[in-house]
């Protein structure tokens, strides 16, 4: 039975746009670094359809018609690592450092090599290429030359393929199972551990392979937090953030609810809310700078005596979602980045209340069209009191 998250034909399309976006870099191969990690690059499983969930691994790719190697240190996972690869050449090594500098210096000659992978939190793939690695790649090859390609690479992966936006419409109408049962379960003397398994529990069964969560429950913890055994109570905000993982992409959604009984304040917040979320979705379009939508909503945002987008000098309104939970593109007052068509994203303006250290976070999964942003999660359209 093919097990592999898509056909060969969509490996064989990224291998191509890989080819093309190094080819200005003189590389004569690229090592690919892997991890199992939601907060760092997926980048073998972008290219090879496999990562490990123990053990870190690499990928030699060649340029054009080259042959690319899969390196595996799990013997007990290299099974499925042939099954669920497209890659035909795969070996197993339990030194993974000497096995990838073999695999270079017994080839064609290698002078400069690119380095893709791992990138996190401002760290470039060479930050954190693993010092034993390096070590062996230059004394099997002394003159040998590392260079970081990793930006290129994640660059690509930002625009989503047709078979790639149909796991994520399929991740967000599990998120979107995953709203109905919090709204089911917030209550006032409800935990926010209890909130948390329930909506565990239903986006699993609606067949999440991954889930993860994080609240905000000002004024006590208006900051995201993993779920604790503090209780909801009377005044409180409360928003979700709901990103399941289906068949190896992450959606997110961002809901809310005020506990406690409607009141004034309830109604100008949630108008609040809204309203940042829905002028953020009409600037999202092909062409606009991230920058450019950030400043709209804080706009917005500023004509409030309220409220406050402004932590640090820094606004945030979202980012990239896909095959890694955080992803670029990243949706802040300093990202140049222009937006393109069928990029995917969680679009969620951080809303700041200093007056009662609370937060609004409302927010959508989204793709960019040809000319504006369809919402793949079912939209909220005012924020209930519960």
């Amino acid at each position: 039975m093919n097990v592999r998250p898509f056909p060969d034909t969509e490996y064989a399309a990224r291998k191509s746009a890989v080819d093309a976006a190094f080819a200005g870099q003189g590389v004569d191969a690229v090592i690919v670094l892997g991890a199992y990690n939601w907060y760092r690059d997926h980048a073998i499983r972008y290219l090879t359809g496999y990562d490990s969930p123990h053990a870190a691994t690499v990928l030699v790719l060649a340029p054009g018609d080259g042959a690319s190697c899969l390196i595996v240190q799990d013997p007990e996972d290299f099974e499925r690592a042939r099954a669920v690869s497209w890659i035909s050449d795969l070996r197993l090594t339990d030194d993974l450092p000497q096995c990838v500098g073999d695999l270079l210096a017994g080839g064609r000659p290698v002078r400069r090599v690119g380095v893709a992978g791992g990138e996190c939190m401002g760290f470039s793939a060479l930050d954190v290429l693993p010092a034993a690695l390096e070590a062996a790649l230059h004394a099997r090859l002394p003159e040998l030359e590392l260079i970081d390609v990793g930006g290129a690479l994640l660059e690509l992966r930002m625009i989503r393929s047709a078979a790639e936006i149909e796991k994520a419409r399929a991740a967000s109408r599990v998120a979107d199972i995953g709203a109905v049962a919090f709204f089911a379960a917030a209550r006032s003397g409800v935990s926010e551990r209890d909130v948390w398994s329930e909506v565990t529990y239903a986006m699993e069964i609606a067949g999440a392979q991954d889930v993860h969560i994080s609240m905000c429950r000002g004024p006590d913890s208006f900051w995201p937090h993993p779920p604790s055994d503090a209780v909801l109570r009377d005044g409180d905000i409360v928003s979700i953030e709901l990103s399941p993982r289906v068949e190896g992409y992450f959606s997110q959604a961002n809901r809310m609810c005020f506990v406690g009984h409607p009141a004034r304040e309830w109604t100008e917040l949630s108008q609040m809310a809204v309203e940042a979320l829905e002028i953020a979705a009409a600037h999202m379009r092909p062409g606009v700078a991230a920058r450019e939508v950030v400043a709209q909503v804080n706009d917005y945002v500023a004509r409030s005596p309220l409220a406050t987008m402004d932590i640090g000098g820094v606004h945030r309104i979202g980012h990239g979602c896909g095959l890694a939970l955080d992803e670029g593109p990243f949706l802040s007052s300093s990202s140049e980045t222009e937006l393109r068509a069928n990029m995917t994203m969680a679009l969620h303006p951080i809303i700041y209340l200093p007056y009662r250290h609370s937060l609004l976070m409302l927010g959508d999964y989204i793709r960019i069209t040809e000319t504006g942003c369809e919402r793949l999660s079912a939209p909220q359209s005012s924020v209930p009191v519960v």
